[in-house]
């Protein structure tokens, strides 16, 4: 994730939802532990995260995370969401995979407002005004992509 979203939070939450696998625990705490001018037992356990015990992951993640403000869930949900979209923006994609990957992370993200109309199947009954505002009246459902991330970048005050 990009722009400074991943935040130990952020970790935590996208981890407890499958949005980030040990591995990448692991190579985040290893970067981070790397930098640290004092060893952190936290990010030790993370650092060997393939190989530890869950309760042990769950409790250096909590601890973590508990270490800074923690946002909502919609917040944290949103930041994955963003860093979602921009990865599938860079990935330079085909428009027909570029479709299938809006449309599946439209369903795993429990189709959020900022992906309405990202679906082939999907034709919102929206008022005139609403189509205006979201910009889908006659759009491609892969023109809703750059949209949902200015609209999150914007929403959530991270660079454009």
């Amino acid at each position: 994730m990009s722009l400074g979203l991943l935040t130990w939070s952020t970790a935590e939450f996208g981890y407890a939802r499958g949005l980030m696998d040990a591995d990448q625990l692991a190579e985040r705490a290893t970067s981070e532990l790397m930098k640290a001018p004092h060893p952190d037992e936290d990010l030790s356990v993370l650092a060997m995260a393939e190989t530890a015990d869950q309760e042990d992951i769950d409790d250096a993640l909590s601890r973590l995370a508990a270490r800074v403000e923690r946002p909502t869930d919609d917040n944290l949900l949103k930041r994955w969401l963003l860093g979602h979209l921009l990865h599938l923006s860079d990935e330079g994609l085909d428009d027909e995979a570029l479709l299938d990957a809006l449309e599946l992370a439209y369903a795993q993200f429990g189709y959020p407002e900022e992906l309405r109309g990202a679906s082939r199947y999907e034709t919102p009954e929206l008022s005139r005004a609403e189509h205006v505002q979201i910009g889908t009246k006659g759009a491609s459902p892969i023109a809703v992509l750059p949209r949902a991330i200015s609209r999150l970048q914007r929403e959530l005050a991270v660079g454009a």
